[in-house]
């Protein structure tokens, strides 16, 4: 089996369609090439408790970055802005607990340019009382360049309650065009 060295590969249809391999090929990459594939892609911790005010939507600051292939994720205003080149559909989760204390309403919040895409009720995580309240969210979106998505607690238990450094997660990827 010989080897084909190339810088760059043309279709010859005028469709732009170029087919390497066929059904059921396996492609190997080499050791230390870097694929671009779920990119961009970024995971933000909060680094801080937060707290959250009684009956205000609050932004969650993901301030402590794990990961950001692509610096998409602003720790300055806690949100992921989709950049040139990479429009498409993405996936997103955000994880929030929270000090909750009695069975009352927290909300975690997914918003897209302002605007609301999902949310989820927040579960007791512990029997009783005094325990710590917990919500997962998720959503596939189709973004385009400058779009930017941001994740907001809610806190309905009548006074102010915080949410828990490093168990406040909000993560995300490109999944495709």
């Amino acid at each position: 089996m010989g080897t084909v060295k190339v810088t760059n590969i043309e279709p010859i249809a005028d469709n732009g369609t170029v087919t390497l391999g066929g059904s059921g090929d396996t492609f190997t990459l080499a050791s230390g090439v870097k694929q671009q594939l779920l990119r961009p892609t970024f995971m933000a911790l909060s680094n801080t408790n937060q707290s959250i005010p009684n009956s205000t939507l609050t932004k969650l600051q993901f301030a402590d970055e794990q990961w950001d292939t692509n610096s998409a994720y602003s720790t300055t205003d806690h949100r992921f802005t989709v950049p040139t080149g990479y429009a498409g559909k993405y996936f997103f989760k955000a994880h929030f607990l929270i000090q909750s204390g009695d069975d009352k309403e927290y909300y975690l919040y997914l918003y897209k340019n302002g605007s609301l895409v999902t949310y989820t009720l927040g579960k007791e995580v512990t029997g009783g009382g005094a325990g710590n309240a917990m919500a997962s969210t998720s959503a596939t979106l189709d973004l385009i360049v400058g779009d930017y998505i941001e994740a907001y607690g809610y806190n309905g238990t009548g006074v102010a309650k915080n949410s828990y450094s490093g168990y406040n997660i909000f993560t995300g990827f490109r999944i495709g065009d």
